[in-house]
């Protein structure tokens, strides 16, 4: 088990799934010695991991993880992913969804930084999340597409604006916010007619 540690220890970030084959090799010690609190220990490192079959550690932390003690498990596990992209994120989600800690979900989104479909993944669990973090999560994409757009050229114009597009069909609060940031696009920027012509259209 120590030169297995040693190995892991050498990856340095544990965050990416070139462990999983070690933490596995863990797990099969671990399950010969009935180690309870070990194995929770090693599918917890291994759901956080980046790119691996999460689905299947759920479970079995799941099965492991005292009934009394999985409320406050699963959202401090929900909370601990430090390598989020489209994929794991919609997995992830889902499972937040299912567990009705839907309060994770704006971490998980927010997370999600290099998406290519954070507007749909957004509209999708939208329903799920409080007013308030529908608000967040806007005004976090609304300042991202205000740095954009401050040193943007016209060929990134389309890509803002799809993005702008996107999060106005969200929800009634996305909505509201976009609305404003497109009144402060045709104030700052109405000398772009480029721009102006792809947000009208």
């Amino acid at each position: 088990m120590k030169e297995i540690d040693k190995t892991i220890a050498a990856y340095g970030d544990d965050g990416y799934n070139a462990t999983e084959t070690w933490h596995l090799q863990k797990v099969a010690i671990l399950e010969k010695r009935n180690d309870k609190a070990g194995l929770i220990e090693e599918y917890r490192r291994l759901f956080r991991q980046h790119l691996v079959d999460k689905r299947t550690y759920f479970k079995k932390l799941k099965e492991l993880v005292a009934k009394e003690e999985w409320d406050e498990f699963v959202v401090k596990l929900f909370g601990d992913i430090p390598h989020i992209t489209d994929d794991d994120c919609i997995l992830v989600c889902d499972m937040i969804v299912e567990e009705k800690k839907y309060s994770c979900l704006m971490k998980i989104l927010m997370d999600n930084v290099m998406s290519f479909s954070r507007g749909q993944l957004f509209k999708k669990y939208a329903p799920y999340m409080s007013e308030e973090d529908q608000a967040t999560y806007t005004n976090h994409v609304i300042e991202e597409l205000r740095m954009h757009l401050s040193y943007a050229k016209s060929k990134s114009y389309g890509y803002i604006v799809d993005d702008i597009k996107g999060m106005y069909t969200c929800c009634e609060v996305s909505k509201k916010l976009i609305l404003d940031f497109v009144e402060e696009i045709e104030y700052n920027y109405g000398n772009r007619p480029a721009l102006m012509r792809l947000l009208r259209s």
